[in-house]
């Protein structure tokens, strides 16, 4: 359903109080059927979102029991299915593996924060790893350092994987 063409003139120029009163009055309507529309087409997807959530929430379990499957499964057999290197086995209708994340740079146990940033501020110099007057640690230039250096400071590099199962589509989406 379309939007209504909006008229190409804006009326009669009003000339006088009373049409200034009349107008006003339209303009009160017209926001108040407004609101009152937009609040009835809420309450309407509402119902519908309602109706619709028991079947998408099957739909969800659905989806949580198969990647649940295709990772027990891949795990059990990931061995074999790296044998040559890869990390993902392809399948007919689709593809899963595990990707290994970024490292990102973790505090040691017993540490805050805080301690780590003065650690960093105390043995290496201040302004090279923060990044402003009471800054951040700039994370991308720690991780340069060595696995030693990082631990007296407080900090190690750790990686996580994460696995992932994409069918394919036809569209290709």
């Amino acid at each position: 359903m379309g939007r209504r063409k909006k008229k190409s003139d804006a009326g009669e120029p009003l000339g006088s109080i009373g049409d200034c009163t009349r107008t006003m009055a339209e303009l009160l309507t017209a926001i108040t059927f407004i609101e009152s529309s937009i609040a009835l087409r809420d309450a309407a997807a509402a119902v519908v979102a309602e109706q619709w959530e028991e079947i998408l929430e099957e739909a969800r379990a659905r989806k949580t029991e198969a990647e649940t499957a295709l990772r027990n499964y891949y795990y059990a057999h990931k061995a074999e299915i790296e044998r040559n290197g890869a990390k993902h086995l392809q399948l007919d209708n689709g593809v899963m593996g595990r990707r290994t994340n970024p490292p990102a740079l973790k505090k040691l146990r017993g540490w805050s924060w805080e301690r780590v940033k003065q650690e960093v501020w105390v043995r290496l110099g201040g302004t090279y790893f923060h990044r402003q007057d009471d800054p951040p640690l700039d994370k991308d230039r720690l991780k340069e350092l060595a696995a030693e250096e990082l631990e007296k400071l407080g900090m190690k590099l750790e990686s996580s994987e994460t696995f992932y199962a994409e069918p394919s589509r036809i569209d290709g989406k």
